[in-house]
């Protein structure tokens, strides 16, 4: 949902001037600052991103510092875009950004996550998981590199049966995940027992949701 609330840790043992925080907004901005900038926070708090009043921040990670990490932003209606960290520039903390996605009429970014130079991404693959219950998993390299800023590609086909995305996140064959509902039912199973398969379908059933969950 548009106004849910959305809470992001950094485990950071120091704060090196090479590596960046990533942010994404749910308008498809994006913005990257040195981790530098944060080392000194008051018990007020400082501004980390200047985001207008109808947008708000969904997502914030720490790159490698090698300006060669590529980045990964996926929307509701089943779109997602795959560019180069280098693609956007290092910006002040009160700055609000540039775009990351072109995003579709009443679309939003519902997740994004940062793709390390050092990962093999032949290992990897995208989880994508619906309202309904349903997911699928996809080859990361399916995901063509594009240029920031542009509409992106079909992540998932959302239907009736599926309904809308609501995460995703970069996995592999040893991960393991939970499914939680609105209602509390939680699910645990592992990655490996989700299908790969193209883009452009609609996955299968992961776990049964109840009417209204």
């Amino acid at each position: 949902q548009e106004d849910e609330t959305v809470s992001t840790i950094i485990k950071v043992r120091d704060f090196d001037k090479e590596k960046d925080i990533f942010f994404m907004t749910r308008k498809g901005i994006v913005k990257k600052t040195s981790l530098e900038l944060f080392a000194s926070i008051n018990k007020a708090g400082i501004k980390a991103i200047g985001l207008k009043d109808d947008d708000e921040l969904i997502y914030a990670g720490l790159t490698s510092g090698t300006q060669k990490d590529e980045v990964f932003l996926a929307t509701r209606e089943g779109f997602a875009i795959r560019f180069s960290e280098h693609d956007v520039r290092s910006m002040g903390r009160t700055a609000s950004g540039v775009k990351g996605i072109t995003l579709r009429p009443n679309d939003v970014v519902v997740a994004g996550a940062i793709i390390y130079a050092s990962e093999d991404i032949s290992q990897k693959t995208i989880l994508t998981i619906a309202e309904e219950g349903y997911g699928k998993r996809t080859k990361l390299e399916d995901y063509r590199l594009q240029s920031r800023g542009g509409k992106g590609i079909t992540n998932l086909k959302k239907n009736v049966k599926t309904g809308k995305i609501t995460d995703v996140k970069i996995v592999d064959d040893n991960s393991e995940i939970m499914l939680i509902t609105s209602e509390g039912t939680l699910i645990r199973t592992e990655v490996g027992s989700i299908s790969v398969i193209g883009r452009a379908t609609s996955g299968v059933r992961i776990m049964k949701v109840r009417e209204n969950e």
